[in-house]
């Protein structure tokens, strides 16, 4: 999330730099691109929410989550040292499982912000726009009419649809 922030903010500094240039045709025109932005955040939780995958993950962590509460739960009443170390060895293992999942549901994220990207390109090419922003975080107004969002989740829900086998 970092590294598109980053984008952002470097392609905003870029383009106001932009629009202060001269044309070189006539001197009283100023040349900008095309803005738009799309709200990253309504993107994801609308593809996350809609993927078994994503699901699974989201009750697997809160499955192993809620196990590991009970066993801390149940150390302070332990007085038998043996059962004891072999419940904090079994909430040892959760969590184990526990960062195994987050590993999961990070290359989960990675793999949704490669759709969303390539869905971003094909919406920018299409529609000729030079430059788009995340109105999530930061942004304090915009226009509705230059807002993709829509557009992007339909243009995802596209290459799903493309991407997926066909039945014969």
């Amino acid at each position: 999330m970092k590294n598109y922030k980053c984008i952002l903010l470097l392609f905003f500094i870029f383009s106001c730099a932009s629009i202060g240039e001269k044309n070189k045709d006539n001197a009283s025109q100023t040349t900008a691109g095309k803005f738009r932005y799309i709200n990253l955040n309504i993107i994801f939780e609308y593809i996350s929410g809609n993927d078994i995958e994503a699901k699974d993950l989201k009750k697997r962590r809160e499955e192993i989550i809620q196990k590991i509460d009970s066993i801390s739960g149940q150390l302070d009443s332990i007085k038998d040292e043996k059962y004891r170390n072999e419940v904090l060895e079994k909430q040892k293992e959760y969590k184990t499982e526990l960062a195994g999942i987050k590993s999961d549901e990070e290359r989960y994220k990675i793999k949704i912000y490669t759709r969303i990207d390539r869905a971003l390109e094909g919406i920018a090419k299409k529609s000729d726009i030079d430059f788009v922003f995340n109105i999530g975080e930061g942004t304090v107004y915009a226009k509705k009419e230059y807002d993709i969002t829509e557009e992007l989740i339909r243009e995802i829900i596209k290459q799903k649809e493309r991407s997926a086998p066909t039945v014969r």
